[in-house]
């Protein structure tokens, strides 16, 4: 009989991540059952549940008919997200990407509307599936101008920061569609989120970047000073 007591989820959530690193547990491996760990803590199924769901909601693990630990966050700068290899806070071996043709009509009117493109304007566009650890992470679309192109070349490419220009961004929580839910390998327990960044140049729109990111599966590190 469980007793009449019941410890809060975020009690459990804690026990269960103390568990994972005293037993040493590696991405991929099998966390124990509601059933069997209710019994061991003589609590109830219903409160092993809570404690795992918030475990899920955090990203720290997955469930597939069981639960499986997952790999660690990764770090990426909010303000160097779309540059990638200029993020002070990604390791480069972590991170690859491989091209995709999907691109929504909602990304594109976006880029279109912050450029001020019209079907008469010379756009480069590129989209691609960002991973960390092999494991897809978000999907970025990135557009320039092509006038901007001397000046700027490869300019989401760039290994520092580039000086000179404008940057707005921001951020708001995004739906994923079914196709999104199969290129990133989702699970019902992610969360995703929409960041856009928007260049200027001497007043004049110049590119955009638009990433759908996992939010489960990376932390976004922002710098303060007070």
């Amino acid at each position: 009989m469980p007793k009449v007591f019941n410890l809060l989820s975020y009690d459990i959530a804690e026990y269960i991540e103390r568990y994972i690193h005293e037993q040493g547990l590696q991405p991929g491996d099998r966390l124990p059952t509601e059933r069997e760990l209710a019994a061991q803590l003589d609590i109830t199924r219903v409160s092993v549940r809570q404690g795992y769901q918030r475990l899920l909601d955090q990203g720290v693990i997955r469930s597939e008919n069981g639960y499986y630990v997952n790999p660690p966050r990764t770090d990426r700068s909010l303000i160097a997200y779309c540059f990638p290899y200029a993020d002070s806070c990604l390791q480069p071996d972590v991170f690859s990407v491989k091209s995709t043709e999907y691109m929504p009509d909602a990304i594109r009117n976006i880029c279109n509307n912050m450029l001020n493109a019209d079907h008469n304007s010379h756009l480069s566009m590129n989209r691609f599936i960002e991973y960390l650890s092999d494991i897809p992470a978000g999907i970025t679309y990135t557009a320039q101008t092509s006038s901007s192109m001397q000046s700027f070349p490869g300019l989401f490419y760039v290994r520092s920061m580039p000086e000179g220009l404008k940057q707005t961004q921001y951020m708001r929580v995004h739906t994923p569609s079914q196709e999104e839910y199969g290129l990133l390998e989702l699970s019902e327990h992610d969360s995703m989120l929409m960041l856009v960044n928007g260049f200027q140049y001497k007043g004049a729109p110049i590119a955009v970047s638009v990433s759908l990111c996992v939010g489960t599966r990376m932390n976004l590190i922002a710098s303060i000073t007070i």
